[in-house]
């Protein structure tokens, strides 16, 4: 049974609510169901978080459960909150709307989680339209965020108000959840409906399909039961099987970072391995040798990777596609590491990877073949001897005087060559300009 099973007593703190869909296997978020909590008890969740932390000793600080991955995982201190919720509420299934029984081999990247990654939060307007305060609940499914459409009315997902295009708080408690954050409309309607074909329609199937067998889960799948599937796929790699760049580049890296257990798979990954393959998500992860042999139809080299349309991007990733076409389409300039370059943005490197697989392959590998002699200690030295200088002094204009003067400044002061320090300079005032004309063209 789950790690969060415990025995539950016959008297509860909280009110005895139950997880709605369970039997559906769209199962209800643990995040609406704490928010449901909260309401029923009349206190706002902050101050359930408070309550549910200091019982295990923690500090009463009701801001640990702003996004919906504090509640659902993976890999963040859900379990914080799951463990005292289903303690106090007397019900031992809450694991169930979350991805614990997962949470060691699936990544957050495609989930809705934090500021920096595909932050907003969506819901069907359909279901919001014909809410039921007895029966309705937002499903753990619509955490993910390649998601297109409703499994129940098959009208699009969506993510900001229709009245003034308001994005909305995950944040926002109960009774008013379902009208907007800014002019207080209703985030109900009839919707759009999705004539979901091709490769949506397989995604969304797929997804909806791991939503129901991640409730249904009783035990933890283990990371060693995803390191059988990587050395299935790499034996088929040392046989002499060519793969595809986008199958070849994954399972490389992963096998390269799971030594450091630096790496989990993030559903992006899944869907791609999945549409190889020709498998679930769930047989890879139950069967994972099985699922690791050669398919009966293979695509060879002319598989690509899955489309996901109606994919909406945060502005920062939006920013940071956009600067490493930049930097790519200038030879002059020196790449920035990857890492430095996703921390800049605010963005984990996994997201980036995910939402730009190929530009973050041709990055990477640009990036490795420029090195040489030149260490990464004295790359990221100079890279941000860089970016502090022109961020003193971007707001007065760039000048080539000043450019000049800054070359030589990082040069002084890291070690480098003059024409080192000047790729590197050239990189960062390129990122700001890059960066400037984006927020110009969108302001």
């Amino acid at each position: 049974m789950s790690a969060v099973s415990s025995s539950i007593p016959n008297w509860t703190a909280l009110p005895p609510l139950r997880l709605r869909g369970v039997e559906t296997g769209l199962v209800e978020s643990l995040d609406h169901y704490a928010l449901r909590m909260a309401d029923t008890c009349g206190i706002t969740r902050p101050v359930l978080v408070s309550l549910l932390r200091r019982s295990k000793g923690l500090p009463a600080d009701g801001q640990h459960s702003q996004y919906l991955s504090s509640w659902t995982g993976p890999r963040s201190d859900y379990l914080k909150l799951l463990e005292p919720l289903a303690e106090k509420s007397g019900q031992s299934d809450l694991f169930r709307g979350t991805f614990h029984n997962v949470a060691e081999v699936l990544g957050r990247g495609g989930l809705a989680s934090r500021t920096g990654r595909e932050s907003r939060r969506r819901w069907c307007p359909r279901c919001y339209l014909d809410w039921d305060d007895e029966y309705s609940y937002e499903p753990l499914a619509w955490a993910f965020n390649m998601l297109a459409a409703c499994p129940i009315h098959n009208v699009f997902l969506e993510g900001a108000c229709r009245n003034c295009g308001r994005e909305q708080s995950f944040n926002r408690n109960y009774s008013s959840r379902r009208s907007c954050m800014g002019c207080d409309r209703p985030l109900g309607g009839k919707g759009e409906v999705a004539p979901l074909i091709g490769e949506q329609s397989w995604i969304d199937a797929r997804l909806v399909r791991f939503s129901h067998f991640v409730a249904r889960l009783d035990e933890s799948i283990e990371r060693a039961t995803y390191d059988v599937f990587l050395t299935a796929m790499l034996e088929r790699q040392e046989a002499g099987e060519v793969f595809p760049p986008a199958i070849r580049q994954y399972v490389n890296e992963q096998l390269r970072t799971r030594k450091l257990r630096a790496s989990i798979p993030t559903i992006t990954q899944y869907l791609n391995i999945c549409a190889f393959q020709g498998t679930e998500i769930e047989d890879l992860l139950l069967a994972p040798r099985e699922a690791a042999a050669m398919p009966l139809f293979g695509w060879g080299e002319d598989f690509g990777r899955v489309r996901f349309g109606r994919r909406i991007l945060a502005p920062k990733l939006l920013e940071i596609g956009a600067c490493m076409e930049a930097l790519l389409a200038d030879p002059s300039i020196r790449l920035l590491p990857m890492g430095l370059l996703s921390r800049h943005f605010g963005l984990w490197g996994d997201v980036v990877r995910d939402n730009f697989p190929d530009t973050h392959r041709m990055y990477v590998e640009r990036h490795a073949a420029q090195m040489g002699e030149f260490t990464r200690v004295y790359e990221r030295a100079a890279f941000e001897c860089a970016f502090h200088m022109l961020d003193h002094c971007k707001d007065k204009g760039i000048s080539a005087a000043t450019v000049k003067k800054i070359c030589a400044s990082v040069a002084a002061l890291t070690n480098v060559s003059p024409s080192t320090a000047v790729e590197c300079v050239k990189a960062v005032v390129l990122l700001h300009k890059t960066r400037r004309r984006i927020n110009l063209r969108d302001s």
